[in-house]
C-alpha cells in the first residue's frame, strides 16, 4: 500500500514540475510578446490577462499551426516545392494561423485590446524561429529493405 502511495506521489510531483516548467515558459513568451505588442498599441488590464490571452490564442491556433507545418513539409518531401519555397509557405501559413487565433481571442476578450499590426508583428516573430525546422528531417536508411524513413 505504501509503495502505491509513494508511486502516486512521485507521479504527481513529476507531472506537477513539468506543468510548472511549461507554464513558466509560456508565461515568459507571453510577457515578452505582450511587451513587443505594446509598442504597436496592445493594451491590457494585467500581466495575468496577457498570459491568458496568449495561452488561449495558442490553443486556438494549434490545429492550423500543425497544418502550417505539415503542408510545406509534405510539398518539399514530395519534390513539388523547393526547400526555400516550403519555408516561405510555412512562414505565411504559420503567421496567418497565429494571427487568426489572436484576433479571435482579442475580439472576445474585453480585458485586452490588440491592434492588427501588433498581432501581425508578433505572429511573424513567433513563426520566424520555427522556419529552420522545415526540411530538417534526417533520412535514415533502413538496412533491411533500403527504404528511407524519417
Amino acid at each position: 500500500m505504501k509503495s502505491k502511495l509513494k508511486t502516486i506521489i512521485e507521479m504527481f510531483l513529476g507531472y506537477g514540475m513539468v506543468i510548472m516548467i511549461i507554464l513558466a515558459v509560456v508565461s515568459a513568451i507571453a510577457i515578452f510578446s505582450g511587451g513587443v505588442m505594446a509598442i504597436f498599441g496592445f493594451e491590457y488590464d494585467s500581466v495575468g490577462k496577457i498570459i491568458l490571452f496568449f495561452a488561449i490564442s495558442s490553443a486556438l491556433s494549434f490545429p492550423a499551426s500543425m497544418l502550417a507545418v505539415a503542408l510545406p513539409e509534405v510539398l518539399w518531401e514530395t519534390g513539388r516545392m523547393s526547400l526555400w519555397a516550403a519555408r516561405m509557405l510555412f512562414l505565411v501559413l504559420d503567421t496567418f494561423a497565429t494571427a487568426f487565433g489572436m484576433a479571435i481571442v482579442d475580439y472576445f476578450m474585453k480585458s485586452v485590446a490588440a491592434e492588427d499590426l501588433a498581432i501581425f508583428v508578433v505572429s511573424l516573430l513567433l513563426a520566424l524561429p520555427e522556419i529552420k525546422d522545415i526540411g530538417k528531417k534526417e533520412e535514415v536508411e533502413d538496412s533491411d529493405n533500403g527504404m528511407k524513413t524519417g
